[in-house]
């Protein structure tokens, strides 16, 4: 096959992903207004599925089964699943090959890093059909909130997790997505807002906090989104009524992770987040044990579509409150009413400026790295410490440097880059991998 033959077999291949992905985004807006009894039945067939699955194609699994003398038929439903231990991301890292599929083409799969905002960054594996589920679901999220095909968006992420690839239907009109790096001055993020107003905004709570505060130092008037999504950061009730009051718009909070997806979202009510049960099986424990509704625990996932790397009790490192309450808005899915977690300070730099964490926070990327925790000690100091990783070198050290400049915007910031042992968890397991002692 020639080049030129097989880009157009991608090409193909791509629209036709495309299309499934709007079709099951269809019937996921209809999904939805099924009862929970039957949104439960839906979920736990998918469930016993992808244990099958897992069980007789993913050498992790199959392994770790039969060490506890289980087989697929034994987890029948979701409260069966407290039976099979719970996944961590260092026990992914360790067993990476053993917990993919062994009949993966690998060579059709998409794949992500997670944010290292724990401090392990994963590679995540997806095979077509989870590509799609997370993209409908996505879908659903934005749709059910107010979103129109017309309408234009502007994303505001770290540049890795930007998808490049136009699709056809962007070039058709619909659903037009502008990407625009965290690392950019706020300035020239208003500059360009300014000149192409969007219908909707999408970005960390953080980046929206700063660009709402300079709209309103400036008095500026040109920008009116009529929708705004934030994501991938705890949001405080006190940034939402500042982003809320400044755009005169009405925010709605999505969460999600890059092994899964968007998976919990605000309706128009705001009576909590939607767990898109369809799709995943989401639990809240306490020393290993689940929690009543309205106490918060561990949030800890099983993905029921991704078959290319099925995740099965996997923790995420959050933790959450189920809501044994309905939301008035009609919708079998439940809720989760309380999310605790990435929550991140920002950084003042010397002049006094703040900036999100987002900004110097994506050290993953970079080659050598097992771990990494960013200390802001003083307003013009800025300690990295790492653990080093394979392939670590000097080189390492430069693009550390580099990049947390960078992100400080080229103020006068000392960088200092502290080599560890290990990094230690703060009380609730977790690693605080940004922090700052600077009070602005």
């Amino acid at each position: 096959m020639t080049s030129y033959s097989l880009q157009i077999t991608r090409v193909a291949y791509k629209s036709v992903s495309q299309l499934r992905q709007i079709n099951q985004f269809y019937d996921l807006k209809k999904s939805q207004w099924l009862t929970h009894p039957m949104l439960q039945r839906v979920q736990e067939k998918k469930l016993r599925s992808i244990i099958k699955y897992a069980y007789d194609h993913v050498a992790y699994y199959h392994q770790l089964l039969k060490s506890l003398n289980l087989n697929p038929n034994d987890i029948q439903k979701v409260d069966d699943l407290c039976k099979i231990p719970i996944l961590t991301k260092s026990e992914i890292q360790n067993n990476f090959e053993k917990i993919t599929a062994n009949n993966l083409d690998r060579n059709r799969c998409f794949s992500n890093k997670t944010s290292g905002t724990t401090g392990m960054p994963l590679t995540i594996l997806y095979d077509d059909n989870a590509h799609t589920s997370i993209g409908s679901r996505h879908l659903r999220s934005y749709f059910e909130c107010g979103l129109k095909f017309s309408d234009r968006i502007d994303h505001f992420s770290d540049p890795h997790h930007f998808h490049r690839n136009i699709s056809w239907f962007n070039h058709l009109g619909i659903l037009r997505k502008r990407n625009l790096s965290v690392f950019d001055r706020i300035d020239d993020h208003i500059t360009k807002l300014i000149e192409h107003p969007p219908d909707a905004i999408e970005g960390y709570p953080s980046i929206l906090f700063l660009i709402a505060r300079k709209v309103q130092d400036r008095k500026i008037k040109e920008i009116n989104p009529r929708l705004i999504f934030s994501t991938a950061e705890l949001l405080i009730e006190g940034i939402r009524k500042k982003i809320n009051s400044v755009f005169g718009t009405e925010l709605f909070d999505r969460y999600g992770s890059v092994e899964f997806g968007t998976f919990a979202w605000e309706c128009q009510r705001h009576n909590g987040y939607h767990l898109d049960i369809e799709d995943v099986v989401v639990e809240f424990l306490k020393n290993g044990e689940t929690v009543s509704p309205g106490e918060k625990g561990e949030i800890v996932v099983t993905s029921l579509f991704n078959y290319a790397m099925p995740l099965i009790r996997y923790s995420l490192g959050d933790i959450g409150t189920l809501s044994n309450e309905q939301c008035s808005c009609g919708r079998g899915l439940p809720l989760m009413k309380i999310i605790d977690g990435r929550s991140d300070d920002f950084l003042v730099l010397p002049s006094g400026k703040r900036i999100s964490p987002r900004n110097i926070g994506t050290l993953e990327y970079i080659d050598g790295i097992a771990r990494w925790k960013i200390i802001q000690e003083k307003k013009d100091k800025i300690i990295v410490q790492i653990v080093k990783g394979e392939n670590f070198s000097q080189e390492t050290v430069e693009q550390v440097k580099e990049k947390v400049l960078r992100g400080c915007l080229g103020e006068n910031v000392e960088i200092v880059i502290k080599l560890v042992e290990k990094i230690p968890e703060d009380k609730s397991g977790k690693i605080r991998m940004i922090l700052s002692k600077v009070k602005a």
